[in-house]
């Protein structure tokens, strides 16, 4: 859907949204990751599975890992097939130097799943996940850079759009479909490490195994923390 909206939007650009699939996979990876990933672990706790994984002679950390990685693996092919179906639908060129391309993707995922990850950490139910990630999701699209261009949008905006790591997703994943690379992308690419580790580390932190364990207050030193590197890469 959003990329058939951007296509009626950006149908001039020549070639066709050349300048938006940066954007569209952003959309993409942050959809799924604020609302997919802990939508589904969130339920699966409040049903009793996660207690019972708890059981395997398996480490916590191993559990998670494979409940990311696994995410990932559907990013990518939800990526992939947007890629295709703009290319054969409407003409968008396909990306230039693919292996980059996926280092770069992988960046911008290992973001939004760390902030995926705080979310389920956080939210005591599946409604809560939503409002949560609304919290998240609404931001980066209207003033991150991420749903309105970043040029088009006034300076206090573009400002903001600074300390939000949606605008370093399009940054780093854009130029691949103009024919360039990664040169010159260090800094989008720090940005994105920094701050998905930043909520990495505290969704590690506030992880629950039961539907009835709650955070308590600890759970606003770990939020401030997720920021901080928030914050830190918007002043840098």
């Amino acid at each position: 859907l959003f990329l058939a909206g951007f296509a009626g939007i950006f149908r001039t650009d020549i070639p066709p949204l050349s300048h938006e699939m940066g954007q569209l996979l952003t959309i993409g990876v942050l959809g799924s990751a604020c609302f997919g990933m802990p939508t589904a672990m969130v339920a699966e706790r409040e049903r009793g599975v996660w207690r019972r994984y708890r059981l395997l002679p398996a480490a916590a950390s191993s559990l998670v890992a494979s409940t990311v990685a696994a995410r990932f693996l559907l990013l990518l092919s939800s990526a992939l097939l947007q890629v295709a179906f703009a290319h054969l639908a409407f003409g968008t060129p396909l990306p230039g130097h693919p292996g980059q391309l996926l280092l770069a993707f992988a960046f911008a995922a290992y973001a939004f799943l760390g902030l995926g990850l705080l979310i389920a950490g956080l939210a005591d139910s599946v409604p809560a996940v939503q409002a949560l990630a609304q919290c998240v999701f609404l931001p980066m699209i209207m003033i991150g850079g991420v749903g309105v261009p970043l040029a088009v949008l006034p300076r206090w905006a573009q400002w903001g759009a600074g300390f939000l790591p949606g605008r370093y997703s399009v940054e780093v994943l854009s130029p691949f479909f103009s024919g360039q690379g990664l040169h010159g992308q260090a800094f989008g690419l720090t940005a994105l490490l920094v701050t998905g580790s930043g909520a990495v580390i505290a969704g590690s932190r506030l992880f629950r195994w039961n539907a009835g364990q709650r955070t308590g207050r600890i759970a606003w030193a770990w939020i401030a923390f997720a920021l901080a590197a928030w914050v830190a890469v918007g002043l840098a």
